[in-house]
């Protein structure tokens, strides 16, 4: 018996609320006059932005609607609101500010939202010096007119709008690329794609980041024009989102069109790049187009209450457009939700008797299909999410507070539940896993930027305290309304102290290799001392008259000391060569000079041999140049003390030329030493600079040692003749030195061949 009263109850009430749709539905679709013309006020030059009204003119949508529209390009100095209150346009696009406007006691009216969020954003180039939206105070920024979610996302951040350095806007994006600016407002459908083409990685800031999330275009009219016309307003409305739809299920077809009919100025490509973007704003498969959400506005509202931007009140019933149609929709669905299943199944079976309106019926019905489908999509991804095998989480980009985890990241992450969203921060609640700020401040600067990040090393601080290594993926995204950062795990702590353990083990390697490397060296400077000595006192006594046999067995003991020392001193350059610590010192020498010195030392040693040692400077050579005397001399003792060594009989050629260089200041000179000796096998050419068992003609560490000096200078030394045995040698040296004498430093370059 009660089952059959509610039941009755219910059905009455289906009844009545059909009869009281059935008595509003008195309201007839008058369409507007033919002879109606009208204006419709862009607010800004013709490109995909404006898709949907050209689509509504060139599929006569207005036509058949009975409305003749002109669409007006506008101007930096063009004021949309002011176009349309003063008469000139009866309808325009707008942004947020809007509600500013009409709060100011501008008779707006929003029509329809088209951009669900705003494009409106900061774009720079990314550099050291801007890292985040703080590192721009001070700094020149361009701002348009309309920029109020600029200027909140900036006091959202803390910070002071009277120390921005504000200059007049040019919408020029070479200004920016030039450096005249470090950022300017921008579109993210529009500018950024610029700076891509030319290869050029910006930064983008976007209010959004910073819990500013406004609307961005939304058609608009006047008071008068909705008090006047209320007919024109509907059918304008209807025909402008039903342009927008049409626009965004054929987005090349309108992209045609824009080129074939308005505007070439933009090329297809970047006509295609802002309909991506505008699609990605306006979320057309999920949010119905034109869609108003009085709550949004209300947000908006209390940002821009909580900045100071607005004192008066808006009555947001006057200020939001409502069609005419009876009882809204929005209403009718939610009484069939209250009513219940049985209630519902009455509605629809009752409204062809009633002779509702048909479109009224198929849109109840397609409303309830979609939020059917919705809920299924939003069930399917949050199970495929839960069910991923790895850990996935999602942050609020503004308080950092983890809203939704897997089981995967619950796990990783030591968590044993989450926030209550709807409720504030609290002390205790996991704001972020971050263990250092710089990690935290890199990921979240990078996703404010609209930019995906990919595998960034960060350490995790977990639950319980415990230290862990992950790579981070990241992405901005939405969750429950609000702007969020979509993050997957990869846990690589293992790996991390391994690579730990490795980086210790190579430290204390290298401070085992440094010790030896000083015992060396102290041991080889110990050495050094005496047999420096002992081949002083050699030659002393070699001075004074002595029997043949002495003389001749104290010239071998002086060969042999003097072998020592060389080989004593190379070990020592050969360390610090290993280490980089060879020091460059450049001095002005002579070059004519410094050569016949040289060979002076070695023409007796040659003599001696029977061998002729000649030596050739080109007319072309400077006078004076600034080289390291020192090292240079080293390299060419070295070359010529083999030359003498290996050759028996012929000559030995000592040539200075002058080669070619494009640098300013410097002069390229290549010494040549050529000989007559027995040359260099096939085999020993491979390893002739770097093999030390001493089995290679000069193999000592003194060919390696001469060509790490070389290169050090700007040079190098190569073997330029590969005769084999009997035939000689050509060693060349090539070094890069300063014509310029007042020069103090030489600067090590990539070696010349």
């Amino acid at each position: 018996m009660l089952l059959r009263h509610l039941v009755r109850h219910c059905f009455l009430g289906g009844v009545f609320v059909c009869v009281a749709l059935a008595s509003t539905m008195a309201w007839a679709d008058t369409p507007a006059s033919a002879s109606d013309h009208v204006r419709l006020q862009l607010k800004w030059l013709h490109q995909f932005q404006f898709a949907g009204y050209y689509a509504a003119v060139e599929k006569g949508y207005y036509r058949d609607a009975g409305i003749d529209v002109d669409l007006v390009e506008a101007t930096p100095e063009t004021d949309v609101i002011k176009e349309v209150t003063d008469g000139r346009s009866h309808y325009g696009v707008g942004t947020s500010e809007l509600l500013l406007a009409r709060s100011k006691g501008a008779p707006v009216v929003a029509l329809a939202v088209i951009y669900q969020h705003s494009p409106f954003m900061l774009l720079s180039l990314k550099s050291d010096a801007i890292r985040d939206v703080h590192d721009l105070v001070g700094k020149p920024i361009m701002l348009e007119k309309q920029s109020a979610d600029i200027m909140a996302y900036f006091q959202n951040e803390g910070i002071d709008a009277s120390k921005l350095a504000i200059v007049p806007h040019t919408f020029n994006t070479q200004d920016l690329i030039a450096g005249k600016v470090a950022a300017m407002t921008a579109y993210s459908t529009d500018e950024p794609y610029l700076l891509r083409t030319q290869g050029l990685d910006s930064m983008e800031f976007s209010p959004r980041s910073g819990g500013v999330d406004f609307y961005g275009d939304t058609l608009f009219t006047s008071d008068k024009e909705l008090h006047d016309h209320p007919d024109r307003v509907k059918a304008f409305r209807a025909a402008s989102l039903k342009g927008w739809a049409y626009a965004m299920d054929h987005p090349d077809e309108i992209v045609d069109l824009i080129l074939q009919k308005y505007s070439q100025k933009r090329s297809r490509d970047r006509l295609v790049f802002e309909a991506i973007e505008t699609n990605r704003l306006m979320h057309p498969e999920l949010i119905e187009i034109g869609h108003i959400n009085p709550g949004r506005w209300k947000d908006i509202e209390q940002v821009y209450r909580d900045t100071g931007m607005m004192t008066g009140s808006v009555d947001l019933d006057a200020f939001l457009y409502k069609e005419k149609t009876g009882l809204d929709l929005h209403q009718i669905y939610w009484i069939m939700t209250v009513l219940g299943g049985v209630t519902t199944a009455a509605l629809l079976w009752l409204f062809p008797l009633l002779r509702l309106n048909q479109k009224l019926r198929r849109e109840i019905l397609l409303r309830s299909r979609t939020e059917q489908q919705l809920r299924r999509s939003e069930k399917q991804y949050r199970d495929l999410i839960q069910a991923a095998p790895f850990p996935i989480l999602i942050a609020e980009l503004k308080t950092l507070r983890v809203l939704f985890a897997n089981q995967r990241a619950m796990e990783l992450l030591e968590l044993t539940s989450l926030p209550d969203p709807s409720k504030p921060a609290g002390p205790d609640d996991p704001h972020h896993f971050y263990a250092y700020s710089e990690d935290r401040d890199r990921i979240l600067s990078g996703v404010a930027s609209g930019h995906t990040l990919a595998d960034e090393e960060i350490a995790c601080l977990t639950g319980k305290g415990r230290l862990i290594w992950a790579l981070v993926s990241a992405g901005g995204t939405e969750f429950d309304g609000r702007p969020s950062v979509l993050i997957s795990l990869n846990e690589i702590t293992h790996r991390h102290q391994r690579e730990l353990h490795l980086t210790q083990a190579r430290d204390a390697a290298q401070s085992d290799s440094a010790s030896k490397d000083r015992a060396l060296s102290l041991m080889s400077q110990e050495v050094k001392a005496p047999l420096t000595g002992l081949v002083g006192l050699v030659r002393l006594v070699l001075q004074s008259t002595l029997p043949k046999t002495v003389r001749d067995n104290l010239v071998l003991v002086e060969e042999a000391a003097e072998s020592l020392v060389h080989l004593v001193s190379d070990l020592l350059d050969w360390t610090k060569a290993d280490n980089e610590k060879i020091d460059l010192v450049p001095h002005p020498i002579d070059l004519r000079t410094f050569t016949s010195e040289l060979c002076s030392l070695f023409r007796p040693a040659a003599e001696a041999k029977g061998i002729r040692l000649n030596q050739t400077v080109d007319e072309s050579v400077p006078v004076s140049v600034r080289v390291d005397p020192l090292h240079l001399r080293q390299i060419l003792t070295n070359l010529l003390n083999n030359a003498v060594k290996f050759t028996e009989k012929g000559e030995i050629s000592v040539s200075l030329r002058l080669g070619q260089t494009s640098e300013p200041g410097k002069c390229q000179i290549r010494f040549e030493i050529q000989d007559t000796g027995i040359g260099i096998s096939e085999a020993a050419r491979e390893n002739l600079f770097t093999a030390p068992d001493g089995t290679v003609k000069g193999s000592r560490p003194g060919l390696a040692l001469s060509r790490d000096l070389a290169r050090g200078m700007g040079g190098d030394l190569l073997l330029q003749t590969r005769q084999n045995g009997g035939e000689g040698c050509l060693f060349l040296v090539v070094l890069l030195a300063d014509t310029d004498l007042s020069t103090s430093t030489a600067t090590a370059r990539p070696a010349v061949a």
